[in-house]
């Protein structure tokens, strides 16, 4: 959805990315980049800029293309030269408006080969920040802590691809901007069992939900545990 117009809709499927501008009454399919084949996931950063995961990695339409590229015209933005089989989440922070501790936007993929964060530019500088040979996981989801100017803080769902890749499952967490990671899962039956969805409270930043494949849906609250630069 939209950041400021919840009328304008966004979504994604194996055509490319669709797009509503009256809350999904109706949709226009806007047709994935010639290189790609299939679409993954959309995503509206804060600014209105429509990005979309596909199978040839990330692409970019600006808020200034009023028919949302339309005409093909995505500009290439991330792992496009050895792009993940899938893109599974797509997320931006922008801690730079109220002058957070990392002035520059940082951009999430959660994708079949793991986490990949991207810093600087635009086109930002993607490394991948969980997963590689010794740690093969699916990033399912990616949620960002809605707290003002913290972008840093950030969890990820540990999933799977059925017949493709599989994980045990369980959720990792950063208040570093992804310089270092945290478990929380282990001890719970969630971290046995691969995680599909994350949200954070948006008046409670202390508190997240995890959805799993066969376990249910969990809640976590800090309390005062909450890395203060995370509240």
């Amino acid at each position: 959805v939209h950041p400021t117009n919840p009328d304008l809709v966004a979504r994604a499927d194996g055509s490319g990315a669709y797009v509503s501008s009256d809350g999904a009454a109706s949709w226009a399919l806007n047709t994935v980049p010639p290189c790609a084949h299939w679409g993954h996931t959309v995503h509206f950063d804060d600014e209105g800029n429509l990005y979309l995961g596909t199978d040839a990695g990330i692409f970019r339409c600006l808020a200034s293309h009023t028919d949302y590229c339309a005409d093909g015209s995505w500009e290439p933005f991330g792992l496009n030269e050895s792009p993940p089989r899938y893109i599974l989440a797509i997320r931006t922070a922008h801690p730079a408006s109220t002058a957070g501790a990392y002035p520059d936007p940082t951009y999430w993929a959660g994708t079949s080969d793991g986490l990949y964060r991207g810093t600087g530019g635009p086109p930002p500088t993607w490394e991948r920040v969980i997963g590689g040979d010794s740690d093969p996981v699916v990033v399912s989801d990616v949620e960002i802590v809605p707290a003002p100017g913290r972008g840093h803080c950030v969890y990820a769902a540990l999933g799977f691809i059925a017949f493709q890749v599989g994980h045990r499952g369980g959720v990792r967490f950063t208040h570093t901007n992804g310089a270092s990671w945290q478990a929380l899962t282990p001890g719970f039956g969630l971290h046995n069992s691969p995680v599909s969805d994350l949200q954070v409270h948006p008046g409670d930043s202390s508190v997240v939900w995890a959805t799993t494949w066969g376990r249910g849906t969990w809640r976590y609250d800090w309390g005062s545990a909450l890395p203060p630069d995370c509240m």
